[in-house]
């Protein structure tokens, strides 16, 4: 599957052909990762979504988009934070048959879209979308970092209307920050005795 560059036309997959997920072999593509899987819900949509940091290659933003019940016009977006253009930037796939990834900025953040062309159901089950992003921007001393987020919106076909899911992107692997020590209890403190006095002498 052809990578898509931040500005450029649409790259649709083949309608009724499951796309494959990229592997290093393919060119341009990322390297191999676990995709999260979005925990089973009552929630028409749901989803788990991370982001991996790759040191001088950029990052990679990946989600995992768990579909309950029959959908149509399925649009999934990743809404990213600009940086340094890196290696393979820009590159996004999913294995949503028939979906269109479409790219643009907007007031200085990165939108992905991956959109199904109208018409088009889309089954229960678990998708992936994924978007090899660029380096993050050096920080800018007092002000806060953007939030990464992405969202996924749909109509309910056995049940007509307007369905939904949200979240922001987790970065993979952060350790848990390790808890003190600890302390061993401290000893009694004794207080000091008293020297005996001697008795009173009776004269």
């Amino acid at each position: 599957m052809a990578p898509v560059v931040p500005g450029s036309d649409t790259t649709p997959n083949t309608p009724g052909t499951p796309a494959t997920y990229p592997t290093p072999d393919t060119p341009d593509a990322p390297e191999a990762t676990t995709v999260p899987t979005a925990p089973e819900a009552e929630q028409p949509l749901s989803g788990v979504a991370q982001v991996t940091p790759l040191g001088r290659d950029g990052t990679r933003h990946v989600l995992g988009l768990s579909v309950t019940e029959p959908v149509t016009a399925l649009q999934t977006e990743f809404r990213l934070a600009p940086g340094e253009l890196a290696p393979g930037s820009g590159t996004a796939w999913t294995d949503l048959p028939g979906a269109v990834v479409t790219t643009q900025q907007e007031r200085g953040t990165l939108v992905y879209r991956f959109t199904t062309p109208a018409g088009t159901d889309v089954r229960p089950g678990h998708y992936t979308f994924g978007v090899r992003g660029t380096r993050p921007a050096v920080p800018v001393p007092g002000k806060a970092a953007a939030t990464e987020s992405w969202n996924a919106a749909a109509f309910g076909i056995t049940d007509p209307r307007a369905v939904a899911a949200l979240g922001t992107f987790t970065e993979a692997g952060r350790p848990t920050p390790p808890k003190a020590p600890p302390k061993a209890p401290k000893a009694p403190s004794k207080a000091p005795s008293k020297a005996p006095q001697a008795p009173p002498v009776h004269t």
